[in-house]
């Protein structure tokens, strides 16, 4: 399936995004990745979702996260297929979602999570107005319209969070919890340094040891391969935002040399950075 920016052809931070979707020539697309996390509402239609391990049976009313981390795919198997996707990079997660238990919803994917939420009529409608609304800010590009985007994207994970609690985020009232949030803000701001499990544990006052069990308990991820999940969405997005040298690219991202980078790159994407950005 593919979608279509309603923003094409005007300038914009690239922190925010909103597509209309629903092809008639396209009812499938292959297992692939984003740079961006998507937030989707299904307005109308049917479609099978995998995301990572799971599959979802989607359809109107249904509300998805996916994860800039995330591979997937989805099938349509009912038309008219239609329905928002909400197009958010770490950056605008970082600077508007600043609730933990908003944002976590992005980045943290531990055992019995879901993807999905069914939302009410009335939790429907009003997700789809506030859909709406954004369409309309970001195509007429008024004083603000980033702010009432926030605002809106704001509004509508409340929305969701009030309608199921338990499918996205867990309760913000442990330390463990509020400490695996600290990590996690630690490399958003340091990913492009040198930040071993080590250093960064010394930095919260705990042993590593105990910063790796929490890691992978709270977020679904070991710290390892959280920090390259990162790491690799940000090079997605300069690969194909800007014209750094690969050389930059890497250095932007947290590796020592682009050689390192090529071969992580081509292990999680299989292709090579190059080839990527030339897609």
């Amino acid at each position: 399936m593919e979608t279509d920016p309603i923003s094409s052809g005007r300038q914009k931070e690239p922190l925010f995004d909103i597509y209309l979707r629903g092809r008639p020539d396209s009812g499938s697309m292959e297992p692939h990745v984003h740079f961006y996390h998507q937030i989707l509402l299904i307005t109308s239609g049917r479609a099978h979702f995998v995301i990572g391990s799971k599959e979802y049976e989607a359809s109107r009313r249904s509300f998805l996260i996916i994860s800039a981390f995330e591979r997937h795919e989805l099938n349509v198997t009912e038309y008219p297929y239609d329905g928002y996707v909400l197009a958010v990079n770490n950056e605008f997660v970082r600077r508007y979602l600043t609730r933990p238990y908003l944002n976590q919803a992005f980045w943290c994917r531990p055992e019995g999570v879901s993807h999905m939420v069914e939302l009410s009529e009335a939790a429907f409608g009003r997700a789809v107005s506030l859909c709406g609304q954004m369409v309309e800010e970001l195509r007429e590009g008024r004083p603000l319209w980033d702010e009432q985007e926030a605002a809106c994207t704001m509004e509508l994970m409340t929305l969701v969070y009030r309608e199921s609690p338990d499918s996205y985020w867990k309760p913000f009232d442990t330390r463990a919890r509020e400490l695996i949030y600290e990590a996690q803000r630690y490399v958003a701001d340091h990913y492009a340094e040198n930040i071993g499990l080590e250093s960064l544990a010394a930095s919260l006052y705990v042993s590593k040891y105990y910063l790796s069990h929490l890691f992978r308990q709270e977020t679904g991820y070991s710290y390892r391969e959280y920090l390259l999940q990162y790491r690799l969405s940000a090079a997605r997005q300069l690969l194909l935002e800007t014209r750094l040298s690969m050389s930059e690219v890497a250095a932007a991202c947290g590796w020592e040399n682009p050689g390192q980078f090529t071969r992580a790159f081509r292990k999680y994407e299989g292709c090579t950075p190059r080839e990527y950005r030339m897609r």
